[in-house]
């Protein structure tokens, strides 16, 4: 029996588990770690700053030496349920190197949070942020919201409410109604309500007091998932229906977690995209 577009639910909870993609994730699990650990030791590094009053709503703020600073907000990925700031400071070398501040942002994560009370701790970040990062060097007025995997879901989801300079999606899902559908919601506990107002995909449309989109890029992997593929097409398409515009940024030869490594990565495309739109060196 089909259960969303041509998928069987076999088929459609094979297409939400990207770990099928590689032999064993661990290893971009654990590079990410000793990056983030690596930049811990040799930048200027405030951590656990608060952002909110629970435990996990803290950030880690990598610095340049110059301030007036553009701010690149990371969100990571773990599929709503996995991983920390502690893993999402491997790209701040590449980007303090070329003059910008990186917040690598914690959050809550399923099933002990429900996906509207993570989408509410980021929205949280990225306002504490706007408000307080000058005192860091940073400059608000040039802040760039940044996500993989289901952290761009979730930076999607902010930008229904949150004014930032651009934005970057990396290997998202959109449209969580085959979330909602597929394994995934054993522990995301979506209803069809809950789904449909944390898909930005269907949720572009303006609405006061959203304001306008800024620049975006939304960017793939040609060795991700089938679903993952679609679902950021669609996503571009529609951020760019909606007046603003978006860069396409596909890597052919790269997976889920390739697209990850990306970041790190000064000479690939994603990377130097981002350093464009945030006029970087």
């Amino acid at each position: 029996m089909k259960i969303y577009r041509d998928y069987t639910q076999a088929q459609l909870d094979a297409q939400y588990e990207q770990r099928t993609l590689v032999p064993d994730v661990g290893p971009y699990i654990k590079n990410w770690a000793e990056g983030t650990a690596g930049a811990k030791a040799t930048l200027r590094v405030h951590m656990d700053i608060a952002y909110g009053d629970y435990a996990d709503e803290r950030l880690d703020l990598y610095r340049p030496d110059q301030d007036a600073a553009p701010v690149l907000i990371f969100l990571h990925g773990g599929a709503w349920r996995l991983l920390s700031k502690d893993e999402s400071g491997y790209l701040a070398p590449v980007f303090v190197e070329a003059g910008a501040i990186v917040a690598a942002v914690n959050f809550s994560n399923a099933p002990a949070a429900s996906l509207d009370t993570i989408a509410a701790q980021v929205t949280r970040a990225v306002r504490f942020l706007r408000e307080n990062v000058a005192s860091y060097g940073g400059d608000p007025k040039r802040i760039y919201l940044v996500g993989h995997s289901s952290g761009a879901q979730l930076a999607a989801v902010a930008m229904q409410t949150e004014a930032v300079a651009g934005a970057v999606f990396v290997s998202g899902a959109y449209d969580l109604e085959p979330v909602r559908l597929s394994a995934r919601n054993e522990y995301l506990y979506l209803d069809e309500a809950a789904a449909s107002r944390n898909s930005p995909l269907l949720n572009l449309q303006p609405k006061n007091p959203r304001p306008s989109l800024p620049p975006a890029i939304v960017a793939w992997g040609g060795r991700e998932l089938d679903e993952f593929q679609r679902q950021g097409g669609d996503f571009a398409d529609s951020w760019e229906i909606q007046g603003a515009s978006v860069e396409r940024v596909f890597l052919p030869d790269a997976n889920h977690f390739d697209m990850g490594d990306a970041f790190a990565d000064p000479t690939s495309r994603l990377t130097r995209a981002m350093f464009d739109m945030m006029d970087l060196v």
